[in-house]
């Protein structure tokens, strides 16, 4: 009986637990905004540090990207803010 109510305690706390999700800021993986510098690397960069869950932001202001970007993860979102 002991070892059932462990299980069960077990599985409330992985079911009850909540799900982090992390913002990702492009500007802390070194675009910035307005500077006619190329920001495809940061992009990138921000992108692949995200996992399952998490949103990648991109601030207010002009960013430079010079070439496609493909995203090969699923369930990371994209987001800009609104001006």
């Amino acid at each position: 009986m002991k070892r059932a109510a462990s299980f069960s305690l077990a599985l409330l706390l992985l079911f009850a637990a909540p799900i982090y999700c992390a913002d990702i800021l492009i500007t802390d993986h070194g675009a910035v905004g307005n500077d006619n510098g190329d920001d495809l690397s940061a992009f990138v960069s921000a992108i692949n540090a995200a996992t399952s869950g998490d949103v990648v932001r991109v601030p207010d202001g002009t960013f430079l990207i010079s070439n496609t970007i493909e995203i090969h993860k699923s369930d990371i979102s994209l987001i800009g803010n609104n001006r």
